[in-house]
């Protein structure tokens, strides 16, 4: 029985660099889940091996399409039934969308169950997540954290008394006490905190 998965995913890389990555075939076990190897044999032939069901798997599969920087797919030639599409569009400048089809024989992957196909479905969702982090490490421009934006300072917030600089730590790490005359607002200089 052939079922058909379709993902999507954004990445935050221009569509050459997206395009680019998916043509690394050899590079598929780096995200694909499962996957443990992809040759290219030579133009267009792939050979794959796969852990399937708890099984190591081999096949043969021919590349389909490659149109750059738009789209790139592959089928199974011989062994356990497949096909691949990845489409690639772009959003905005730097912003890719990638939406991927897979089709398959849901026997010949050792799906028997309906309830195996949801399996499948997350698992290729988990690949195109990875994808997305791989392409976007290695292109610099994953999600940046926002720059350190100092708010106000401690004494401009009436937190501590105007003047406030507490005492430098020891090499030793014992921490030394306040130094005499300075206080937390709210309190006198030399005013003990428990005055019982």
């Amino acid at each position: 029985m052939t079922k058909m998965i379709k993902k999507s995913v954004v990445v935050q890389v221009p569509v050459s660099t997206a395009y680019s990555q998916w043509t690394r075939f050899e590079e598929y076990p780096r995200f694909m889940g499962g996957v443990k190897e992809v040759k290219k044999l030579d133009n267009n032939q792939l050979h794959w091996i796969a852990k399937i069901g708890g099984e190591l798997r081999e096949w043969q599969a021919e590349i389909t399409e490659e149109v750059p920087n738009s789209k790139v797919a592959w089928a199974a030639t011989e062994g356990p039934k497949n096909a691949a599409v990845v489409t690639l569009s772009e959003i905005s400048k730097g912003q890719t969308k990638v939406h991927l089809e897979f089709e398959f024989d849901l026997g010949a992957f050792g799906a028997d169950e309906e309830d195996e196909l949801v399996v499948l479905s997350g698992l290729i969702e988990g690949d195109l997540e990875r994808f997305a982090a791989l392409v976007e490490s290695e292109s610099g421009t994953e999600a940046m954290p926002l720059p350190f934006a100092p708010g106000p300072s401690a004494e401009e917030e009436g937190m501590v008394a105007p003047g406030y600089h507490p005492a430098e730590v020891p090499e030793d790490g014992i921490t030394i006490p306040m130094a005499p005359g300075r206080a937390l607002k709210g309190h006198q200089a030399d005013t003990p905190l428990n005055p019982d």
